[in-house]
């Protein structure tokens, strides 16, 4: 996160902004010396960002991995949470029950 604000700094300090209106300079303008100095980059960059090498390891794929399916999963939570409070419900009359046979 630093080089990337560190680099932005960098950025704006290059940065020339050009006034709308020259004879109503903003705090944000350039001076009109840098603007009449300022010559127009043709490079692709102006500044160079390092390449960095992807991390990601290869692994090999067992089957369960294979046969998980992500759709099947996630309908079975859903499915889990819409019916918590029924199978909820459902055990405590069993476990009541239960209590009442003992008896």
């Amino acid at each position: 996160m630093q080089k990337n604000v560190q680099r932005l700094k960098e950025y704006r300090s290059k940065l020339i902004l050009f006034p709308k209106n020259k004879k109503k300079l903003k705090k944000t303008d350039s001076s009109l010396e840098e603007c009449s100095k300022a010559e127009q980059l043709r490079r692709r960059s102006i500044i160079a960002v390092p390449k960095v090498k992807p991390t990601a390891q290869s692994k090999i794929i067992k089957p369960k991995d294979k046969k998980f399916s992500c759709y099947n999963a996630l309908k079975r939570e859903r499915r889990n949470a819409k019916t918590w409070g029924r199978k909820q419900k459902k055990a405590m009359e069993a476990a009541e029950d239960a209590a009442v046979i003992k008896k």
